[in-house]
């Protein structure tokens, strides 16, 4: 959940949407080792914060509502809220061409091997392991009544197009980096009609709020 006081603005960094590339675009990328509750920004180290057992340990992939409780009520009605979601189909193929080490960690915490899996392996395994990377992308920015937390919503798929949109929003003028791109094959081509379903049922509530189909 990054902070930017220079641009005057919030992100909610929805894991595997492009989040990396608009962090260095607006200077919001800092050292994910240190907890930096100013930029809202790094592995959560202090034990008020981790008391709190938030579904992430680090800061910067908070949901809205997490947020919320770290920054001033003055200060959310000031800055502009802002989010990126991405296909949730797209997704699952990103999360599991470019496996977090966090997330390969935390399995193994747990009894679960995820390396060298299949993709059809993968997603079985992964259907209800609660991590960041495959939380549901309407936790982070949706009220209970479906209804956007933020003020501006991108779209990975429309990912230029938007970030020109939230620029001018902005008031700024930004060149985008492209950060953390994936190399994988067009993601359905990694789909049989079991997978699909899967993920269908496991995202419905995405698919159906941000308007996704397969």
């Amino acid at each position: 959940m990054p902070i930017s006081h220079t641009h005057r603005c919030v992100f909610v960094h929805i894991p595997k949407t492009g989040g990396t590339s608009i962090e260095s675009a607006l200077d919001m990328f800092h050292d994910w080792k240190i907890e930096n509750t100013d930029a809202c920004f790094g592995k959560i180290q202090s034990p008020e914060l981790l008391a709190r057992h938030w579904p992430t340990h680090f800061l910067q992939h908070l949901s809205w509502f997490e947020l919320c409780s770290l920054i001033p009520e003055a200060q959310r009605a000031d800055y502009v809220s802002f989010s990126w979601v991405r296909n949730p189909w797209e997704k699952m193929v990103s999360v599991y061409a470019n496996t977090d080490c966090d997330l390969l960690e935390h399995a193994r915490l747990c009894g679960l091997e995820l390396s060298h899996l299949s993709f059809a392996e993968f997603v079985q395994a992964t259907l209800d392991f609660p991590h960041v990377h495959l939380r549901p992308q309407h936790e982070f920015i949706l009220t209970p009544d479906g209804h956007p937390a933020v003020d501006f919503i991108g779209r990975f798929e429309n990912f230029a197009a938007d970030f020109d949109r939230l620029s001018q929003q902005l008031g700024v003028s930004l060149a985008l980096p492209h950060k953390n791109a994936s190399s994988h094959l067009d993601y359905r081509r990694y789909y049989d009609d079991a997978t699909r379903a899967s993920i269908a049922q496991k995202y419905h509530a995405d698919i159906a709020a941000f308007g996704y189909t397969f």
